[in-house]
């Protein structure tokens, strides 16, 4: 992160998924994310199955998330999509911003 922001970064990206082993741990995004600045966009990446996930992150001061392996394995992409948007745009996620 300090590589990231010496660079001029304004979007931060956490990654749940480990790359070495693929294991997914959706904690890894609560535990860094108050050390982003306000001033950036922070992304919670991977693991999100469900509008549920979303919310969780969400509540943990994600204000964007990287969805895709759900989507691509699902059997229902489109309604899974609506779900996330849906869930995404409830007002009590909206952490002050417009």
């Amino acid at each position: 992160m300090a590589r990231a922001l010496a660079a001029g970064a304004t979007v931060i990206g956490v990654n749940a998924r480990d790359l070495k082993t693929l294991d997914v741990d959706r904690g890894v995004f609560a535990r860094v994310a108050d050390r982003i600045p306000s001033s950036c966009v922070k992304v919670a990446e991977s693991g999100v199955r469900d509008a549920h996930d979303l919310i969780v992150y969400a509540e943990a001061g994600a204000d964007a998330v990287l969805v895709g392996e759900s989507l691509v394995t699902g059997k229902d992409p489109r309604s899974a999509v609506h779900d996330l948007v849906t869930a995404g745009a409830h007002p009590a996620l909206r952490h002050g911003r417009g």
